[in-house]
């Protein structure tokens, strides 16, 4: 088995794994329990702001999050650059029935 027949596997795998952590919420908030500042992450923000009826700066965390969570997937897709569609295939098969009609 190698490196490239595993690296989509692996890339979803630790993608799904590091966006979990990154919207960890029950944890901290179970075992340190609520306000407290030296573990509130950004999912204990918003519950936090929306449980006090102050639905805007609880939408603008959770807007946050999402944002900071698609840019983190974002980057670890494009930096490990793992085929994830399969577009690879139908871009060399046109390219071929270029270079026949270019011949042609």
């Amino acid at each position: 088995m190698t490196l490239p027949l595993v690296k989509p596997a692996l890339l979803v795998a630790v993608l799904f794994r590091c966006l979990d952590a990154l919207r960890m919420f029950d944890l901290p908030y179970i075992l340190i329990g609520a306000q407290k500042g030296s573990v509130e992450t950004l999912s204990m923000l918003a519950q936090n702001e929306a449980s006090n009826v102050r639905f805007g700066p609880a939408s603008a965390y959770a807007v946050l999050l999402f944002l900071y969570v698609f840019l983190i997937a974002l980057a670890f897709v494009r930096l490990l650059g793992a085929d994830l569609v399969g577009d690879a295939g139908a871009t060399k098969k046109s390219g071929s029935r270029r270079a026949r009609e270019v011949t042609a």
